[in-house]
């Protein structure tokens, strides 16, 4: 248990540095999707956010300015390479029960984590 949430708090570190660098609000990070990394072209694209709640049901990006496109920095890149390998390989050690997602923060099952993730983990609660 002890080694779970030293991960889950390792994770919240990092996802908040990467926030951090690239502007983000935890919504833009969960928000993150594979389809917006482009790893030929080296670009990560920010045009989606994930909410706990919205009457409207959208996901967007909270105006046109908040859509961008940027270069992942070599550590980030790395990191999302890393991140794809852990997908497989949890993909594979879970079989039916793994959760095919777009998103790229998810559980070791496949299921998004909600934006409050974040502050959970980082709070104790």
């Amino acid at each position: 248990l002890h080694r779970l949430i030293r991960r889950q708090r390792q994770m919240c570190i990092r996802d908040s540095l990467m926030a951090a660098f690239y502007g983000l609000r935890r919504s833009g990070v969960m928000g993150l999707r594979w389809s917006a990394i482009d790893f030929e072209g080296n670009t990560l694209t920010v045009d989606h956010t994930v909410v706990q709640y919205r009457s409207d049901g959208k996901n967007r990006m909270k105006n046109k300015s908040s859509c961008r496109t940027m270069p992942p920095v070599p550590q980030y890149r790395e990191l999302l390479l890393r991140m794809q390998e852990r997908k497989a390989t949890c993909k594979e050690f879970c079989g039916n029960c793994y959760t095919e997602s777009e998103y790229i923060y998810v559980n070791e099952l496949g299921i998004p984590y909600k934006p409050n993730f974040v502050s959970t983990i980082s709070s104790g609660s």
